[in-house]
């Protein structure tokens, strides 16, 4: 789904760093941000105004979390502390999207309209000047673990950059949707249905067959989120319909 598709704008799970996930949910009867145990246990209301908060992601050091709110009458970029507090915009124009952490926390990444198309910009996690990071059509931008590389949906294909800017490193037809860094790896992962359900894949930097992560045997219920832990060891998975539960899949080779 590159070239916009955008499902990532207002879906995503999380990781904190000791082990919590952080996601979206509509259980008070308004989409919010929320954040629970692994097990699903201590689930915690983190925002509770009445308009639409999504799109959540934690700071490396677990301190922070950036997401997308239109409470301001606009799709910006907000950031929270990890239990809810101290809520603070960071953006302030028409349509900001997908924030992602630098690998560093230092920066929030972003898509942005602000040149009447989608491009990928940053801002300090503290606020700040906008800084444009790519100039052709492109969205929902995902940072390389050691914060090299930034890869993000293009014009009908994947496109990996630096992260700091600059001209494409690879390019790659998009095989699926929802791509992610795999941690510790040199590889990218991606849902697809390629195989007729649908499953998680990872397409290495170096090219190669893509390689199936998953073993799904129906679509029933559909998988339709997913994130790695920091270590890369447990994957958190969404599969259901619109009432839908997070399982945790341990110790993926």
């Amino acid at each position: 789904m590159a070239g916009g598709a955008n499902y990532e704008a207002f879906l995503r799970l999380a990781w904190t760093p000791n082990g919590r996930i952080v996601y979206m949910s509509e259980e008070s009867g308004n989409a919010d941000i929320w954040s629970m145990n692994a097990d699903g246990s201590d689930r915690k209301q983190l925002t509770t105004d009445t308009h639409y908060e999504t799109s959540p992601d934690v700071s490396p050091d677990g301190r922070y979390v950036v997401f997308m709110s239109n409470r301001a009458g606009a799709e910006n970029i907000w950031r929270m502390d990890i239990d809810g507090g101290n809520q603070k915009r960071l953006t302030n124009k028409h349509v900001e999207r997908t924030p992602v952490f630098s690998a560093d926390g230092k920066w929030v990444f972003f898509e942005g309209w602000e040149t009447g198309k989608a491009t990928i910009w940053k801002i300090s996690f503290e606020g700040g000047e906008l800084v444009q990071v790519t100039a052709d059509l492109s969205f929902n931008p995902v940072v390389s673990p050691d914060g090299n590389l930034l890869a993000y949906d293009g014009s009908d294909k994947l496109v990996i950059v630096p992260a700091a800017g600059g001209q494409p490193i690879k390019t790659f037809e998009p095989r699926g949707w929802m791509y992610q860094w795999v941690p510790g790896r040199q590889m990218l992962s991606y849902l697809s249905s390629e195989s007729g359900v649908t499953n998680i894949w990872a397409q290495s930097l170096d090219g190669g067959e893509p390689q199936r992560l998953t073993d799904f045997k129906s679509d029933q219920p559909g998988l339709g989120l997913y994130a790695w832990s920091p270590d890369g060891k447990q994957l958190a998975v969404l599969r259901g319909t619109p009432t839908s539960d997070v399982i945790l899949v341990s110790e993926i080779k």
